[in-house]
């Protein structure tokens, strides 16, 4: 009894101490602490010697304070922890004890590397080699193909291939000893590292005996559906390096990833099922990148499982992660599927995205796939099929007023854009309805520019409704006013200014057909204001190559000269500063077509020349632009 209170006491004191190391803000001297509390373990290892659970506690002590220790590099303060272990192992044969040995070995050996110290190394690993092989311990093989795979991937950076080539013999030898799948997975990744390396090294001999390893239909790890994870994980990782060089095994292990992710599907394990999908993820993608789904069939088999996935992760009662990793391949096999115009398919797929966003509305990662497939089916959709677009339509307006977040919120505002654009055939959805929808959705926007410019873009549609003389839906006056006090929120925004273009074009266009050309003056002006403060856009500056060149018409119907040459000019100036607005050197040769009888009324033979002139350059400066061409041809009549 006393002995045990005895040591009772001891320990507790000893926590204490640990728990005061640890708490240092200074790893320097937290390390230090623990070696002496693990110095004054050794001097008083006789009194809790024959108490197996005490030995445990120790080995914990021992366990946790290593990493410190290391980082410290108190690497002989390592190495009195392993002999102090060694010795005890020497009298003991608690399980716990020798683990601990083999882990303290292997952690200190591989820590020699990483500082250079080969000779503590190859010492270190020649002690677990002997300790393995005199204790037969699977445990004591994992760890020794720990110390074999940092020893081999050194070698490889020093270009000893041979002695990588040696210690990969090592590491397949204990696989063939142990026949056990922690050891299997272990050569995996050291065939994963001997492949890549040697690879980029050139040295086919050593990536062929990798490859051998893991793929061999009859000795490989492949064989083995347990270590499936790892294996499919080195095959990605080599499929990728070979897609990058180009090499001649890229279709191969694309097909042999195909198999062994299968088979991961087929193992009762979530994680293992998780891993599979994103290994089939990072797997299209490449494939896609390196332009390889048109000559790899498996794609379409690709696609197939995803309907798979949805079951087994059903059934599973997967957690959060696995849907959204879930969403991210079911997004690449509905891409796969819109590329080929199969809308059945993405319909299909879009139907299971739908039942997981339904269980997870608040996450982020779900609700943005599933919102851009609606969009996208939109986009997709014909006349004839506007039924299936007003019903997705209607999902996700219904959807964002319960769920308001971005994610949602950005494709539903393209999606009513787009439902806008393509309003035609007999089954349409009401505009005055659309327009309560978009109230209803403004308050959500607010704060957001992205979201605020993208609902200011749906307005410039309802916009171009509200301009229509057959319209009886909407009220002009109050989209305009809607539209003005948006654009007020996002100021220095380029999509609310290209709105606000619109505007200022139709309401010059407005005033001038009532023949109040002052007001129409002042709205022109207004557009340049606003044009001005965007110099560098072309969408800007393509908006405002229309309000100028309506404004040249207007003026001519007006016979104002001055009016026209001011028109005639912006469209010149912005033809200087934006040479690749197309739209601008267009209206500018149509505006010269036109300008020049109006300058002959007037005998102005030097402003002809000129005008000559500027459209002999526009020729030159756009010689694919069909209408700058054969506006340059009747210039050359006209002027002649």
């Amino acid at each position: 009894m006393k002995d045990n209170s005895k040591i009772e006491i001891f320990f507790t004191d000893i926590q204490a101490q640990v728990a005061q190391a640890n708490s240092l803000e200074s790893e320097t001297q937290k390390a230090s602490e623990l070696l002496n509390i693990i110095a004054k373990l050794d001097d008083n290892v006789s009194l809790f010697i024959e108490k197996e659970a005490r030995i445990n506690d120790y080995c914990k002590i021992v366990r946790l304070a290593l990493p410190t220790i290391l980082m410290c590099n108190e690497l002989q303060g390592a190495l009195q922890i392993y002999d102090s272990l060694t010795s005890l192992c020497d009298e003991c044969e608690y399980s716990m004890l020798h683990t601990t040995l083999y882990s303290i070995a292997a952690t200190t050996a591989i820590a020699a590397l990483s500082t250079n110290n080969m000779d503590i190394a190859n010492k270190l690993y020649t002690d677990l080699q002997i300790i393995e092989s005199y204790s037969g311990s699977v445990e004591a093989a994992k760890e020794l193909a720990r110390v074999a795979i940092s020893l081999m991937t050194t070698s490889l950076t020093m270009e000893d291939h041979a002695g990588a080539a040696g210690l990969f013999e090592d590491i397949c030898n204990l696989c063939r000893k142990h026949r056990h799948t922690s050891v299997r997975i272990l050569l995996a990744d050291a065939a994963r590292s001997l492949y890549i390396i040697s690879r980029q090294q050139d040295q086919y001999e050593n990536a062929s005996q990798a490859y051998v390893i893991l793929t061999d239909p009859e000795k490989g790890l492949v064989r083995h559906k347990e270590c499936a994870p790892a294996v499919a994980d080195a095959l990605l990782q080599m499929y990728q390096l070979e897609l990058s060089l180009k090499g001649p095994r890229t279709k191969t292990l694309y097909s042999l990833l195909m198999l062994v992710t299968e088979t991961e599907l087929k193992l009762e394990s979530e994680e293992a099922t998780r891993n599979a999908i994103q290994q089939l993820l990072l797997l299209q993608i490449n494939a896609i990148a390196f332009n390889l789904v048109e000559t790899q069939p498996d794609c379409e088999k690709f696609a197939e499982l995803i309907p798979t996935l949805f079951t087994k992760g059903s059934k599973a009662n997967a957690s959060g992660q696995y849907w959204i990793v879930y969403a991210e391949i079911a997004s690449a096999g509905f891409l796969h599927f819109a590329k080929q115009k199969n809308l059945q398919a993405c319909i299909d797929i879009l139907a299971n995205v739908r039942n997981v966003f339904e269980a997870f509305p608040n996450e982020e990662e779900i609700a943005d796939p599933y919102a851009t497939m609606i969009a996208n089916i939109i986009a997709a959709t014909s006349p004839q099929d506007n039924i299936i677009s007003i019903k997705l339509y209607k999902e996700i307006i219904t959807n964002c007023l319960k769920y308001p977040t971005p994610q949602l919120l950005y494709p539903a505002l393209w999606a009513c854009n787009i439902l806008l654009k393509k309003r035609t055939g007999q089954h349409v959805v009401p505009l005055s309805t659309m327009l309560k929808h978009m109230h209803g959705l403004k308050a959500h926007c607010v704060g957001n520019e992205a979201l605020l410019a993208r609902y200011v873009e749906c307005y410039s549609t309802f916009l171009f409704f509200a301009l229509n003389p057959d319209n009886k839906e909407l009220s002009y006056s109050q989209i305009k006013n809607e539209i003005n006090l948006l654009c007020e929120l996002i100021k220095n925004n380029e999509e609310a200014a290209r709105v606000k273009l619109i505007i200022e074009n139709a309401e010059s266009i407005r005033c001038a057909e009532q023949e109040d050309f002052t007001a129409s003056s002042v709205h022109f002006e207004k557009a340049q204001s606003i044009a001005e403060c965007f110099t560098d856009s072309l969408i800007i500056g393509e908006e405002y190559a229309k309000v100028a060149y309506n404004y040249a018409i207007t003026s001519a119907k007006n016979d104002s000269l001055i009016e026209y040459q001011r028109a005639y000019n912006t469209l010149s100036k912005l033809c200087d500063t934006q040479p690749q607005n197309e739209l601008a050197a267009e209206f500018l040769s149509k505006s010269a077509i036109s300008f020049v009888p109006m300058l002959k009324s007037t005998s102005n033979d030097e402003a002809i020349t000129f005008i000559a002139g500027q459209m002999e350059l526009l020729e030159r400066a756009y010689p694919n632009n069909t209408t700058v061409q054969s506006m340059c041809q009747a210039m050359k009549k006209l002027a002649a």
